[in-house]
């Protein structure tokens, strides 16, 4: 297992015009499965997860589980926080081991955003490790998900200012996606995206990757999307593999079986999504 930054994976990504997959994990089974494919595929990845995700089982035995069952596979990887709201404990996963965090201060006036960013800019850098900004907001398609007063996209002409002064590595762009899955036919901003590409020359991110239909996919690769997040759909995957498995199982089933059923379901999406995004045969 070979351990980078991030900022390693999408400057390549963005030289040869593909993205890496950022997959949100917070298990054993999901790492095995992001693992296990990314090497059949031999394609960079990104393990990543929020806070929830991280204290589920405390951010020291997260990196550990990432390291040992990557020990003996051959695979580039790259350990980020995801959405990280919170200067403090953008510090804890730095000590962590983390390769990467993201501040997310797109709910902040521009100007804190900036200041809040910057701050975790400079010690993120001090330690060798890359970052990863907000700037726009990123809705959520379920009711019960995150509520964003003032909504908007990301603004092209703010961006340049906003990265030469924050410093850092990439930046996640709102131009039509959000998370989770989607109810309706999704439109992207297309034209935003290119004029936010054309200001700045570091890699963007799309959020909200799941279930944003292949053509839409390479497009905003072309126009300088580099990294792209994974998250509701393997979720999915995961609990139809479990419904499925569990009604054609009517008695107790051991859970060694029950498990390898759902990751199998998974592991069909994350190959799926590694192959559309181009980063297969990467390494």
């Amino acid at each position: 297992m070979e351990l980078v930054t991030l900022h390693e994976l999408l400057t390549d990504a963005r030289r040869n015009k593909y993205a890496v997959g950022g997959f949100n994990v917070f298990n054993v089974e999901g790492v095995k499965n992001i693992l296990e494919t990314a090497e059949e595929l031999a394609a960079p990845v990104i393990l990543q997860a929020a806070t929830q995700e991280i204290e589920y089982s405390s951010g020291e035995c997260f990196i550990s589980m990432i390291k040992s069952l990557g020990s003996n596979k051959k695979v580039r990887i790259a350990i980020h926080l995801d959405h990280g709201s919170d200067f403090a404990y953008a510090v804890k996963c730095i000590r962590y081991g983390f390769t990467s965090v993201m501040f997310d201060g797109s709910h902040l006036p521009f100007e804190e955003n900036i200041n809040q960013t910057k701050k975790i800019t400079e010690v993120a850098k001090a330690a060798g490790i890359s970052i990863e900004a907000e700037l726009g907001t990123i809705g959520n398609t379920d009711e019960n998900g995150e509520r964003i007063e003032n909504p908007y996209m990301t603004d092209p002409e703010a961006v340049k200012d906003f990265v030469k002064r924050t410093g850092v590595d990439c930046l996640a762009v709102s131009f039509g996606t959000v998370h989770g899955l989607y109810k309706h036919e999704l439109s992207l901003d297309l034209e935003r995206l290119e004029r936010i590409s054309k200001k700045v020359k570091i890699p963007l991110v799309m959020h909200g990757g799941s279930g944003v239909p292949e053509k839409l996919v390479k497009e905003s690769i072309k126009l300088g999307i580099c990294k792209i997040n994974i998250s509701s759909i393997l979720q999915k995957k995961f609990a139809d593999g479990l419904r499925t498995f569990l009604m054609n199982n009517t008695e107790l089933p051991w859970g060694i079986n029950l498990f390898n059923a759902a990751s199998e379901t998974t592991r069909d999406a994350i190959k799926k999504h590694m192959i559309m995004l181009g980063s297969s045969s990467r390494i």
